[in-house]
């Protein structure tokens, strides 16, 4: 277009002095004519054989036909050009979606990879055992080579990205994770120095129930855990710790902004029962004033490591009510600090390294409960307690119990552990709107329960809630901090323009962005249409997420058909659909049930986040 231009420019210049020469007015230019082109030659004199007749004349317009012959050539290379910027337009779509289909194919050839090693490897165990007396020595050893091999090539081609540049980095860290030994038998060794230090450590859970003796509803067993650390890269780490105040500012004013709380839950109509109940509460608890002294966010933010052509990590979800493992993951992390300094993981490491340095400090041991006492302060009420809401017969007690420690010993703040049901039957609201459990003043309902419609199983644990929500006592969360939670939240917040209306500064905005994979409703909207079929003609590319917290109500794969085809339009519209996030997997080595366990495993990073307000 530029040589169009320059050379129209050049035709006009040449017909000026046409002009001049000739002493008549320049033509105007036809008002139907392009604006792109040469203009016509001026009328001149001209012989017989339609040359001009004057020289200077001839000369210009010797000019004129070769600027015109040129332009005429620009414009044929223009169009020419065009044609192939479509067909490498064409060529390039056709690229990507061979690209997802091989990314597709080598994600089940990974997981076919992970099945065929965990056979052998069972075999090669039972062959050590002496469980499979017929078989050869040379037999064990070709076992042992096809492991290495398999393991090799697990390490070197899986997720490794596309063959360009963004994707060094993706292939490079895989190539330099460390490699775990699978040997189970060569392992066992550290099983019971890791049981004993979990005992010593409070790195327990309650053993499931039991109908048999007393005792036993009161053991206790090791948590599972891993041996030693997964890694994920550093950089990605940093950015996520990095963003997490923003993201507790973000989710704090989306609880603070009722209009749009209102707008975008009503567009899931009636189709999540338990999410319009906490809604109606919400809107009951905003009409009859409820006053709080103030807010307390406790969040966790999580994600998983992308690997494309290069690593990023992407957000999972926004835990805002009932985020656990904030001890219980920093008390493994001493662990791993313990195994390193004792045993420098001999026979366990294969393959590249571990420092102390890599295994990062982590201090939501402590800060979940500095959080509450925060708040518990401005509460005012310095002989109030704290009530902890739990689920009836809870086995994560430990990762509960430092929260309790932590507020006893730092503070001196006493701690109570109610169900919902129990607040019903023991709590009452006086007239000051004060929260009271035999007459001693509650300042602070810390919910590590609510999350799901199983914690209300009766109107006993509803009403238990409303007591809480109605009186003084300031809940965490907050109605409006549990329902910012909610994935019809995220996935709107995903629209153009939603994150600017809660973050004026763009560049803060674009890297909460940077963390989000595509989010799409599941309504009646053309949107939802479209991300309906979507999901129907490609569903391993996505999960289908329901207005919960806690695990296990995802749909992924095959399932997401049966799903979307079996529920009708309103009932569809309490799900979101989401892009799957493709994390590398990892061959570590676990303790569960007092026996070392080898798996593929992939590694979800959770960021916490404190706010009071």
């Amino acid at each position: 277009v530029e040589q169009l231009e320059s050379k129209d420019r050049h035709i006009a210049t040449l017909q000026r002095k046409l002009s001049d020469v000739h002493a008549v007015p320049k033509p105007r230019k036809d008002s139907s004519s392009s604006a792109l082109g040469p203009q016509p030659f001026p009328r001149v004199s001209i012989s017989s054989d339609g040359a001009p007749t004057e020289p200077r004349v001839r000369e210009f317009h010797a000019l004129y036909l070769t600027a015109h012959r040129q332009w005429s050539e620009t414009r044929d290379e223009l169009l020419s050009l065009k044609s192939v910027l479509r067909d490498s337009d064409d060529q390039r779509r056709d690229a990507d979606s061979r690209l997802a289909q091989r990314e597709r194919e080598l994600g089940e050839m990974q997981a076919r990879l992970a099945a065929f090693t965990s056979l052998l490897q069972e075999y090669a165990d039972a062959q050590r055992s002496s469980r499979l007396k017929g078989m050869a020595q040379d037999d064990e050893i070709s076992v042992a080579s096809m492991l290495a091999a398999i393991q090799q090539l697990q390490r070197t081609s899986s997720f490794a990205g596309t063959p360009n540049a963004d994707g060094i980095a993706t292939r490079e860290f895989l190539a330099q994770r460390p490699l775990y030994s699978q040997d189970t038998n060569e392992l066992q060794q550290y099983v019971e120095l890791a049981v004993d230090w979990e005992a010593m450590h409070g790195l327990l859970f309650r053993a499931p129930a039991t109908e048999t003796a007393t005792w036993q509803q009161t053991a206790l067993v090791p948590a599972p855990i891993t041996l030693a650390p997964s890694p994920i890269p550093r950089s990605s780490f940093d950015l996520v710790v990095s963003l997490q105040p923003t993201l507790n500012t973000l989710f704090d004013r989306i609880s603070r902004d009722h209009d749009f709380l209102v707008s975008t839950l009503q567009s899931l109509g009636t189709s999540d029962e338990f999410t319009t109940r906490v809604f109606q509460m919400y809107l009951k608890q905003r009409l009859e004033g409820a006053k709080k002294p103030c807010v307390i966010g406790i969040h966790r933010s999580d994600y998983l490591i992308n690997a494309g052509a290069e690593l990023q990590a992407k957000q999972v979800e926004f835990n805002t009510i009932a985020a656990s493992f904030a001890s219980l993951s920093a008390v493994v992390g001493d662990f791993h600090r313990y195994m390193l300094e004792r045993t420098a993981y001999k026979h366990l490491l294969k393959a590249g390294r571990i420092t102390r340095e890599q295994i990062p400090p982590n201090e939501s041991l402590t800060s979940i409960g500095d959080g509450i006492a925060a708040g518990f302060e401005l509460y005012g009420q310095s002989e109030a307690v704290v009530v902890m809401v739990v689920q009836p017969g809870e086995r994560n007690v430990y990762d509960q119990r430092f929260v309790e420690k932590r507020l006893w010993e730092r503070h001196h703040i006493k701690t109570l552990r109610l169900t919902f049901a129990e607040i019903h039957d023991q709590c009452v609201v006086d007239e000051n709107d004060r929260l009271l459990i035999d007459g001693q003043e509650i300042a602070v309902a810390y919910y590590r329960s609510g999350y799901a419609p199983t914690d209300f199983p009766t109107t006993a644990e509803w009403t238990g809630r409303w007591l809480v929500e109605k009186s003084r006592a300031i809940a965490v969360p907050s109605l409006a901090y549990h329902l910012a939670g909610c994935k019809k939240i995220q996935q709107v917040l995903a629209n153009p323009g939603v994150v600017e209306r809660f973050i004026d500064d763009a560049e803060t905005a674009a890297r909460v962005r940077e963390c989000f994979v595509g989010l799409y409703p599941l309504d009646n909207t053309s949107q939802g249409k479209q991300a309906t079929r979507m999901a129907l003609h490609e569903p391993h590319k996505y999960v289908v997420k329901p207005q919960r917290e806690g695990g296990g109500y995802n749909v992924y794969g095959d399932d997401i058909p049966k799903l979307l085809t079996s529920v009708s339009d309103e009932e569809r519209k309490g799900y979101i659909l989401m892009d799957l996030i493709r994390a590398p997997p990892f061959n570590s080595v676990l303790v569960r049930n007092g026996e070392v366990v080898v798996a593929s495993v992939v590694s979800e990073l959770g960021i916490y986040g404190i706010f009071v307000r």
